[in-house]
């Protein structure tokens, strides 16, 4: 199935909100979403740097955010790779994708690999 977003809990004001995101970056994240929309999730996930995260390796923040928002029921999200840092991070539910945070930084689950 071919991706598709959802917005309706997408975060402004979060640790990982999209509240400071620049244009650029914002053209950025259009764009990449774009594309993997002519894409199935199978080609998307686990490749072009987007994977499932459990819930239980994100940081203590996220995890309390998604408790706060009754989306505590999910055993993972995915992380979308926009560049070699950056990513958008939801819940997938059959090929929706809901759409949570930014983040620019790779902070919701970091990583201990170099360059990631």
């Amino acid at each position: 199935m071919r991706p598709a977003w959802r917005v309706s809990l997408l975060e402004m004001h979060t640790p990982f909100g999209w509240k400071e995101i620049g244009v650029e970056d914002a053209a950025n994240v259009r764009g990449k979403l774009a594309n993997y929309e002519s894409m199935k999730w199978k080609e998307i996930i686990p490749s072009y740097r987007s994977h499932f995260i459990k819930v239980g390796d994100l940081c203590k923040e996220a995890q309390e955010y998604l408790t706060a928002i009754k989306q505590d029921d999910t055993d993972s999200v995915v992380s979308l790779g926009i560049d070699q840092l950056s990513r958008v991070v939801g819940i997938l539910e059959h090929n929706i994708l809901k759409v949570l945070w930014w983040d620019p930084e790779h902070e919701v689950c970091p990583s201990t690999k170099p360059n990631t």
